[in-house]
């Protein structure tokens, strides 16, 4: 090799020569051995060395374009050498040794020479390149530009293919810094003791020695095969340190021992990763994986043994990617992906999560993985441990599962058989088509024992998909999404097993085989509805085929129960049907379950008649004993009243809060004519949802009381009902709001009696109250259009006071009862969407009864003060409780 590059300087050198036929060849000087001078030479000229010879420059050398070094010759320089165009050599034993006191300034970024610097090196340019030649770094030595900045770039390449000694070596204590550091072609090695860094770090040569006190720093770090050098120490990690803020790349076989690792990003592509003795894993939040993760001994991983995210990238091999756990610890992955590994003939390879050779026993968990993506035609086989016969302890634990086209999870054991302790070891696993879950035919069981998983959720998405283990535990719930048939799970020995069809079709979409003892319930998916209830049943039965083995495996019968869910305006269903060898039998039992939905605004809706309703009031509750101001001509009066109102068919409940405020006179003695404005403001609420009502109302009065103790009240009163709700049901959440107008006239009639002739008296009573609320056409947030019809009231009270004065006329007290009838009250509710249509009636003409408790007391001449409690019962919808407080002024 060295004759071919001799060879070539001189063809240069006649080419040169030719070239500048005419002009005054370039000269040529030999080294003095020692020079302790100034060597001045031309941007021409060739200062060079002869073989074999050990020269040393004390002085100054300058302005030569090439320093020349013949093969084995070295050129220590503890002087200066200034304004050199090149360095060359005729191989690696062409050595510059720069020493603590030398400096050396560069022209050109290829330096073909191997280097030793021990001082500083000045670059007049951006980089320093070196081709098979070696590098060595002492402490305290530099490497810049000429502004004494970094260099953009150092790089060392081999090209001859020949070599297998260091390319680069930084000693303890000494730091090579660059924007990008690379000795990335052919076989380099690197000696790493002291410090290396850079923006881009890369260094895949052929092998890394990796000192104790190294540290390899950058964003973007490449490294190759690790190969630690055991040293007598006392530092922690005595394997050395890496961090790259980006990105670690690992691009061969590599073995780390008490080494400090930190970066995001962590992407060992091709070979074999081993962590061992106290490394440790430091900030990693994703971890790329084409071969096998092996942790051994206290190794660790972001200090708890967690991380992000691993990726199983694809691969083409002898074996799938892995991680081996061989320590008594977990490994805690929060988002695992399963890439498609194959080997070179294209045969499907499994990528592997296992634990250590020996079974664990003591319960550990090796390996808790929150999320589990395989993707299309990829395989991951989980390998775990019983610890104990009989116990339900494992090494492995699976969240959600999610398996592409083709995939499969394949569960291995090589002992019993449990997928971890928990209730829900898989929480939710979906299955595209053709996936599967199996048994790995080469694992290991104890004779007899099936190998067993807890999955609390499955979703069938893809058509033909298969879940091969037996499923136990409390429950699973499975989905069949639209389109999709030929689901099969083998073995479902749960407590419970729910099935829902997204869209139910003629023909069975899953194939299910349980235990005797595994409830059964299907169900169709709200879209299936179609207001049939039997004909809907029948159809999610048919979407079904489920066959019941005993403990002996024999065929036997099971009823199941069969349930329609309740779409936006339909009522959900219920049956049951029976499965034998011989087939299904018909639906029987028969039940339809109320549409939270429409009947919750329907019954809301009531709820605003209710309110109106209520606004029926004796004269004693609005004005309190207006005997007591008969004195006066005037009055000023308010009143507050809160109450609860519940029932329907959904037992909604209603609590409002009312404020109303009035003035009247009297026009004649014992004739008051007023009027008065109330604002009433409720809320409902219901297992489903909830709402608000409210009602702003004015209200015209008369009243007249005569001497004999016979009174009238007549009212006149219009109001602004809104109504707004918010209910939530198995198709979603629904809202909606509305304003309608409403109308009332009531008239009240009592007579007085003292049939003691002294305290007691009796007031014997009767009134009347028509009402109307007007109808009103709305849509809801799901494009539900809802058409509320006109609504009535005619009501009829008769009731009986019983009470006694206070002395000296300072007001009284009393108890009432009072039956009441609602002659009308029919509601009527239209609801369509999509051409689907349904209605809803309902009815507040009943009989109930009213009953309360009260006070008025005169505070002092015009100051009167009242309060009522009272109550209901026997409604459709019944008031709780409602309490009055008022006070009038009289004057």
């Amino acid at each position: 090799m060295t004759s071919i590059r001799l060879t070539h300087t001189a063809l240069a050198i006649a080419v040169a020569a030719a070239l500048t036929s005419g002009v005054a060849a370039a000269a040529e000087q030999t080294m003095p051995s020692v020079n302790t001078d100034v060597l001045t030479g031309q941007s021409g000229d060739t200062l060079k060395t002869v073989s074999h010879q050990e020269y040393e420059n004390k002085g100054t050398i300058k302005n030569f374009g090439t320093i020349h070094l013949a093969i084995w010759s070295t050129l220590t320089n503890s002087g200066n050498i200034e304004n050199i165009g090149s360095f060359t050599g005729e191989s690696d034993a062409s050595r510059l040794v720069n020493k603590a006191s030398g400096t050396i300034h560069v022209n050109s970024d290829a330096f073909d020479v191997s280097l030793q610097n021990e001082g500083n090196v000045i670059v007049h340019g951006d980089s320093l390149s070196f081709v098979d030649r070696d590098l060595v770094v002492k402490t305290g030595s530099t490497i810049a530009g000429a502004d004494g900045k970094r260099l953009k770039k150092i790089s060392l390449r081999n090209e001859s293919g020949e070599r297998t000694a260091a390319a680069v070596e930084v000693e303890e204590g000494a730091v090579l810094e660059a924007d990008v550091i690379e000795a990335d072609s052919g076989r380099i090695g690197s000696v790493v003791k002291g410090k290396i860094t850079g923006d881009v770090v890369n260094l895949q040569g052929s092998f890394i020695n990796l000192y104790a006190t190294a540290e390899i720093i950058g964003r973007d770090v490449t490294l190759t095969q690790i190969d630690q050098v055991s040293q007598d120490t006392d530092k922690k990690f005595d394997g050395g340190r890496i961090t790259a803020t980006e990105k670690l790349t690992l691009t061969s076989f590599s073995c780390y021992e008490n080494t400090l690792i930190s970066a995001p990003v962590i992407r060992a592509a091709t070979n074999a990763l081993t962590l061992m003795g106290e490394t440790q894993f430091k900030d990693v939040e994703r971890l790329e994986l084409g071969s096998t993760m092996s942790v051994y001994d206290k190794a660790t991983i972001n200090g708890d043994n967690s991380i992000k995210e691993v990726v199983f990238i694809e691969t083409t091999g002898a074996n799938g990617p892995r991680i081996q756990q061989m320590q008594d610890s977990t490994i805690h992955i929060g988002t695992l992906t399963v890439n498609k590994s194959e080997t070179m003939d294209g045969t499907l390879t499994t990528s592997n999560l296992v634990d250590k050779s020996k079974p664990a026993e003591d319960g550990r968990v090796a390996f808790v993985v929150d999320n589990v993506n395989i993707a299309d035609g990829a395989a991951l086989t989980v390998y775990a441990d019983v610890s104990k016969a009989g116990e339900k302890t494992t090494s492995v634990e699976l969240g959600n599962v999610e398996i592409g086209k083709d995939g499969e999870l394949q569960l291995g054991w090589r002992d019993g058989g449990y997928l971890a302790s928990g209730e829900k070891t898989i929480e939710r696993l979906v299955l595209k088509e053709g996936a599967s879950v199996s048994v790995d035919p080469n694992a290991t069981r104890a004779e007899g024992k099936a190998v067993e998983a807890q999955i609390a959720s499955i979703s069938f998405e893809g058509s033909g998909a298969s879940v091969a283990t037996t499923i136990k535990g409390s429950s699973t719930d499975v989905t069949i999404k639209e389109g999709v048939t030929g689901s099969t799970l083998a073995d479902v020995q749960s407590e419970k097993l729910g099935v829902t069809i997204e869209k139910v079709s003629e023909t069975s979409q899953i194939s299910a085989t349980v235990g005797e003892k595994t409830a059964v319930t299907v169900t169709g998916a709200a879209a299936n509805n179609t207001g049939s209830a039997v004909d809907d049943l029948e159809a999610v039965a048919q979407s079904v085929a489920v066959t019941t083995k005993n403990e002996k495996g024999e065929t036997v019968e099971k009823t199941i129960t069969v349930t329609q869910e309740a779409d936006e305006i339909h009522d959900g269903a219920t049956g049951s049907v029976t499965f034998d060898e011989t087939g299904k039998s018909d639906v029987t039992g028969v039940k339809t379950s109320a549409n939270v939905n429409t009947h919750g605004i329907a019954e809301m809706t009531v709820l605003g008649l209710q309110i109106w309703r209520n606004e029926i009031n004796d004269m004693n509750k609005r004005l309190g004993e207006l005997r007591d101001s008969t004195a006066e001509e005037n009055g000023v009066w308010a009143r507050a009243y809160h109450g609860k109102a519940s029932g329907g068919f959904l037992n909604i409940e209603n609590k409002y809060t009312a404020f109303q405020f009035g003035y009247d006179r009297q026009v004649v003695p014992g004739t008051w004519i007023g009027g008065a404005l109330s604002w009433t403001d409720g809320s409902s609420d219901f297992s489903a949802g909830g709402g608000d009502n409210s009602v702003l109302a004015l209200t015209g009065y008369g009243s007249k009381l005569w001497d004999n103790g016979l009174y009238l009240d007549v009212t006149a009163k219009y109001g602004r009902i809104k109504n707004e709700f918010d209910i939530v049901s198995n198709v979603g959440r629904t809202t909606a709001d509305y304003d309608t107008n409403a109308f009332s006239m009531s008239a009240e009639a009592g007579w007085r009696l003292y049939p003691l002739h002294n305290a007691f008296f009796v007031e014997p009573q009767v009134e009347v109250m028509y009402g109307h609320v007007e109808s009103v056409d709305y849509t809801t947030s799901t494009g539900v259009k809802v058409e509320q019809d006109a609504a009535d009231t005619l009501i009829g009270r008769a009731g009986v006071v019983l009470g006694v004065k206070c002395p000296n006329d300072r007001g009284n007290a009393y108890v009432r009862a009072s039956v009441l009838h609602d002659w009308k009250g029919e509601t009527e509710y239209r609801f369509g969407k999509d051409g689907a249509m349904r209605t809803i009636s309902g009815d507040l003409g009943d009989t109930w009864t009213e009953y309360g408790i009260g006070a008025n007391f005169n505070a002092t001449k015009q100051v009167h003060v009242y309060a009522d409690v009272e109550a209901t019962s026997g409604a459709e919808i019944d008031t709780d409780y409602r309490v009055n407080l008022g006070v009038r002024y009289a004057f």
